[in-house]
């Protein structure tokens, strides 16, 4: 078994793909019937390195390759997925050969992310997954977490000052009164896009021996493209400049590393105060709307805890081990 484990650089530059011949789908072997999970997209050749000197002028720059689901291991502690590669667009068996050792490792929180991003993109289904080898292993209780509204959350938690509440039944009057009355007779496409359920997620914020609610915070994200969780407040005019804004995006994005497999957020700040909220916070500005006038941020969470992950395995403190029964059923790729 030649291990290689997927960093988030590498995830980034060739799993996230629009190209055609690539995504992540459910096909069923014709032996067997067993329905199992694959990942196909084009690599360059130097990232199955080392390849014999003899075979480097005959592989394609770019191998076309697809990863299948094979088996659940741990790197140390940490939960992963394993991978074994078909090449499709190399034929000579002897070259093909040199792949049959190579395996990809994924870890638990960016493999569960790359399913919910497929999920949320109708690739595959929720109900397919608990048909589905390897995946049908996966407690119901992390199955939950796909979609954004399906998380198992707690209903409501507690910073320092605030009291955070998540909305199960969403007054939408109500809050676009917050937002200004110019919101209360938005259109039919505008509420969709703020009050779908399916992609969206309201808390309300209230100050700690406070009844009354203080703001909102919208948790979304995009119909066009699964790119992590978007984050929106609204603090009422009465209690801005008091660091509220700044406790809330905290809090929420503590709730987001608990409560789903996203590794990014992002927001967009119109004014001087936001972008302050948003890089207290750790957010960074990305790049600037000019037609509608805000900037755009993102934060990584997991950046910190996979790079560590990946310095340890490259630099050999890493044990890898595979669950038994997988490497029993699946001994001739292991």
């Amino acid at each position: 078994m030649s291990p290689r484990l997927l960093t988030l650089k590498d995830y980034n530059n060739y799993f996230v793909s629009d190209k055609l011949e690539t995504g992540c789908g459910i096909e069923s072997e014709q032996k067997t019937g067993e329905n199992y999970l694959f990942l196909q997209t084009f690599i360059p050749k130097l990232f199955f390195t080392p390849i014999p000197l003899m075979f480097i002028n005959k592989i394609p720059d770019e191998v076309h390759i697809k990863f299948e689901l094979f088996g659940i291991g741990k790197i140390n502690d940490t939960d992963l997925f394993i991978f074994k590669p078909w090449v499709l667009n190399v034929e000579t068996s002897y070259i093909y050969g040199h792949f049959e050792n190579f395996h990809l490792l994924i870890s638990q929180k960016l493999f569960y992310h790359l399913l919910a991003r497929t999920v949320f993109l109708e690739q595959i289904t929720l109900s397919q997954l608990k048909t589905t080898r390897v995946l049908e292993d996966i407690t119901q209780l992390d199955l939950d977490h796909f979609g954004l509204n399906k998380i198992p959350s707690i209903e409501s938690f507690k910073t320092p000052k605030l009291i955070i509440t998540r909305l199960f039944f969403v007054n939408d009057e109500l809050i676009c009164k917050f937002y200004g009355t110019h919101y209360l007779n938005i259109s039919e496409e505008l509420l969709d896009e703020y009050f779908n359920p399916d992609l969206n997620t309201w808390f309300s914020i209230c100050g700690q021996g406070l009844k009354e609610i203080i703001g909102y915070i919208r948790l979304y994200i995009n119909k066009r493209t699964f790119t992590g969780i978007s984050i929106e407040l609204i603090i009422h005019k009465e209690f801005r400049g008091l660091g509220i804004a700044t406790e809330a995006v905290s809090g929420i994005l503590e709730y987001i590393k608990r409560s789903s497999f996203t590794f990014s957020a992002n927001a967009k700040a119109l004014h001087p105060s936001s972008m302050r909220v948003l890089e207290k916070c750790g957010f960074i500005p990305i790049d600037q709307n000019v037609s509608l006038g805000h900037f755009n941020y993102y934060v990584d969470l997991i950046q910190a805890e996979h790079e560590l992950l990946e310095k340890e395995f490259y630099g050999n403190e890493a044990n890898v081990t595979i669950q038994k029964k997988y490497k029993e059923k699946f001994i001739r790729y292991f």
